[in-house]
């Protein structure tokens, strides 16, 4: 609640940009942004052909070079905010959730705003499976079934 939610894909990467300047490549960020927007209009346009939908002409573009963004690889904006997530000694400090988990809040809330506001043609219910090489609570004890029950809700700590 805490975490505001900005308005630009600048604004949203600006903070993971400050805490793990190491892995941030303002040049390679500028190029990839710059070639996604000159296609955008074309892409959104596709869109709306495709699934008949008039929703993606009024689309955020911002929240498109979000959702872009936090495909890259140059720079791996997901693996910035990720690492601080995961972070078991560094996520909490004594004085609460630390400078990382922050930073990373910000673009992840940036995120989840422009897939919510997807037009309706793109939004999923159903059942989701993913892929891990990890077993809950361990492999021995392993019933997604009995410990997952439907309309429950499940947090992942960061998005995959």
């Amino acid at each position: 609640r805490k975490t505001p939610l900005v308005s630009t894909l600048q604004e949203s990467v600006g903070p993971i940009s400050k805490y793990d300047p190491a892995a941030w490549d303002q040049a390679k960020f500028d190029i990839n942004m710059s070639t996604f927007e000159l296609a955008l209009p074309g892409s959104l346009g596709k869109m709306e052909t495709k699934y008949k939908e008039p929703a993606f002409r009024n689309y955020n573009t911002e929240f498109a070079k979000g959702l872009h963004a936090g495909t890259l690889e140059e720079p791996a904006i997901y693996k910035m905010c990720v690492r601080p997530m995961v972070d078991k000694v560094g996520r909490k400090t004594g004085e609460g959730v630390s400078e990382g988990v922050k930073a990373s809040l910000v673009f992840y809330k940036f995120f989840m705003h422009a897939c919510w506001a997807l037009p309706e043609c793109l939004h999923f219910t159903g059942r989701v499976f993913r892929g891990v090489k990890w077993a809950f609570p361990d492999p021995r004890n392993h019933d997604p079934e009995a410990r997952f029950n439907p309309g429950s809700v499940l947090f992942w700590f960061e998005p995959k």
